[in-house]
């Protein structure tokens, strides 16, 4: 009785896989590969940047940009010799305060052959965890650039690979001194976790965690 039992429950064990029918306990079917999802998005969207709310990047150039010139300035003391004269590096304006810290691009929709631009709120996409003196993680409405003080801009490393370089003034531990003036100081945290941040091509809108873009 009981070996008639275990053949039929074996039979019916092959019968349900061939079918490709779940069995309980077995392991769920592998979700879409994430890096092919961040591909659709750099093959769908161009110039992706990222707007924030306040100017810690255009700060780190302008320091980076008085380094220079200080030793330009130095080099200049110097004995003149064979070497080419240095040029001053030009200072760049300041970009206006955009309304929120968002990525924007140029996106085509399916069956459209003219780009159109697309928008993303990037806290919710976002979290922030006080892990190793704060860091950014996926999180649906999470808010972390808003948590982090962060100022971000977009790096496309590959067809499937990103980096959001971000300076963020709520990490704890040592900083860079960005203006010493008015005691802002930030920095460094990377996020790059594909998949999180896709783009829809049937409605033309980028999202993260069901949340869309304009």
């Amino acid at each position: 009785m009981y070996q008639t039992l275990i053949i039929a429950v074996l039979y019916l064990s092959a019968w349900a896989a061939g079918q490709g029918i779940p069995m309980v306990g077995a392991p769920a079917r592998s979700t879409p590969n994430a890096g092919l999802l961040t591909q659709n998005l750099h093959t769908s969207c161009t110039d992706i940047t990222i707007e924030n709310n306040s100017n810690l990047l255009q700060l780190e150039l302008d320091q980076t940009a008085v380094a220079a010139q200080a030793l330009a300035d130095l080099r200049a003391q110097q004995p003149p010799s064979n070497r080419p004269a240095l040029r001053r590096p030009a200072r760049r304006a300041q970009p206006p305060a955009p309304l929120k810290p968002r990525m924007k691009a140029k996106c085509t929709k399916r069956g459209s052959s003219t780009p159109h631009e697309a928008t993303l709120p990037l806290d919710y996409c976002l979290g922030w965890s006080e892990q190793n003196r704060g860091q950014l993680i996926a999180q649906d409405k999470g808010y972390g650039l808003q948590k982090g003080g962060c100022d971000c801009q977009y790096i496309r490393s590959s067809i499937g690979r990103f980096r959001i370089r971000c300076l963020c003034q709520g990490v704890s531990g040592p900083k860079q001194v960005l203006d010493d003036r008015r005691n802002i100081a930030a920095a460094e945290r990377i996020f790059n976790e594909p998949g999180v941040i896709q783009y829809d091509a049937s409605t033309g809108r980028l999202f993260c965690f069901g949340n869309y873009g304009t």
